[in-house]
């Protein structure tokens, strides 16, 4: 499956992306935490695009598997990422834990059906 974040040239890109994958996830979360987490997607997004790390979406999965044991902003910094994307991340990583890991699950539902494999070919 091609990466989605390979066709991202601008932050204006990754939200409309981020938005899209939000609404669109097979378990998909309660409006006001789609509100809520498309923004510090949209910043994963866009940090693993072209436009900045180009480490793509198994970069932004990881992020996401490992913010329990480190912060957003931190995983962002590290990869070298633009320092607008890192301080937006550093927003999530501030909030009440609680909430923090409501917006993480959010946007893992978003994520995990990119990184499914893909079905067998039928012959």
């Amino acid at each position: 499956m091609t990466d989605p974040t390979n066709v991202i040239d601008s932050y204006e890109r990754a939200s409309a992306m981020a938005w899209a994958l939000i609404r669109l996830a097979p378990e998909p979360t309660p409006a006001f935490w789609q509100e809520m987490s498309a923004p510090a997607l949209a910043a994963l997004f866009y940090a693993a695009s072209p436009q900045d790390t180009g480490r793509g979406m198994n970069w932004v999965y990881q992020a996401l598997l490992d913010a329990d044991e480190r912060n957003l902003a931190a995983a962002a910094s590290a990869a070298g990422a633009d320092a607008e994307m890192t301080r937006r991340l550093g927003l999530v990583d501030d909030l009440d834990p609680d909430q923090r890991q409501t917006l993480i699950a959010a946007m893992r539902r978003a994520v995990d059906p990119w990184l499914q494999p893909a079905h067998p070919k039928v012959s």
